[in-house]
């Protein structure tokens, strides 16, 4: 009981899952920042942290992959559900325009911002990053890189935001779920998320593994698909719905797309998150 829980995250400090992390979690317990997306799933599934915090999808950019990916592959559950505002930020040493050369940031990032960027910086190089703090901590050890990031991102490193909220499109959010060992009650507001694959030789093989989720009333929230690896055109499909694997319907519709599918996999069913956080780490703004 006097153990402190545990969070890991896609760090250093000052990226965006840090920031859903402190707002799902609060400023007591211990947060641990992970290299990689891997590092998050490893530590989470070896009970050195009690949860992790993954992105998985965005408003603009869609599916974050490599998070799909890795939730077929590890034995953690997802347990529950963040969603974050983006504000995307400009940050440099200076706060001049005029002296960046290269911008660094995660893909998503500079995707989201790529009008904005062949607007104001037409000729300077974009250079991928494995998180948005840690193309802050670039900016912040050469004068000539500005960073695309969180506004606590330019706290953690000392930088100056050369330009605010410049993402393309306002009412950007990331979903992040937070993954553990151990699946959540029922709440009465959850969702459920699965993946099945389907045999590519059957004819209309999507649409009567989805059919049962129609005709037990489950509303699908989601469906995307995603290359099975090492089976070139053969496709995993990730569902979202709502309600609780636990909920009679929501069970037997599981279960009959289970029974048609070629192999399933319960990713988990979680309280859901109804809207976005409307405070944003490192800013005055509170709920």
């Amino acid at each position: 009981l006097e153990i402190r829980v545990r969070v890991a995250y896609l760090g250093p400090e000052g990226t965006f899952s840090h920031q859903a992390a402190v707002l799902q979690f609060g400023s007591q317990v211990e947060l641990a920042p992970m290299s990689h997306l891997e590092e998050v799933f490893a530590a989470t599934e070896r009970g050195e942290t009690h949860f992790g915090v993954i992105p998985v999808e965005n408003t603009i950019e869609g599916a974050v992959n490599p998070t799909y990916d890795a939730l077929m592959e590890s034995e953690v559950t997802i347990c529950g559900e963040i969603l974050v505002p983006i504000a995307q930020n400009l940050l440099s040493r200076s706060g001049r325009l005029e002296d960046v050369r290269v911008v660094a940031s995660i893909p998503q990032a500079t995707a989201q911002c790529r009008r904005w960027l062949q607007e104001h910086l037409p000729r300077v190089d974009v250079r991928d990053t494995n998180s948005t703090a840690a193309a802050a901590q670039l900016a912040a050890a050469d004068a000539t890189i500005a960073a695309i990031g969180s506004a606590v991102a330019a706290d953690a490193y000392g930088l100056e935001i050369v330009a605010r909220d410049i993402e393309d499109r306002r009412g950007n959010t990331t979903r992040f779920v937070v993954i553990g060992r151990e699946s959540p009650a029922r709440s009465g507001n959850d969702l459920t998320s699965a993946a099945f694959t389907v045999r590519r030789d059957q004819a209309g093989a999507l649409h009567t593994l989805l059919e049962p989720f129609a005709r037990h009333g489950v509303n699908l929230t989601a469906v995307q698909s995603r290359p099975m690896k090492g089976k070139p055109w053969e496709y995993v499909f990730f569902i979202d719905m709502e309600g609780h694997e636990s909920d009679p319907a929501v069970g037997k519709a599981l279960d009959e797309a289970a029974a048609y599918a070629h192999s399933h996999k319960i990713l988990g069913s979680f309280p859901r998150a109804t809207k976005p956080a409307k405070r944003r780490l490192g800013e005055r703004e509170v709920t």
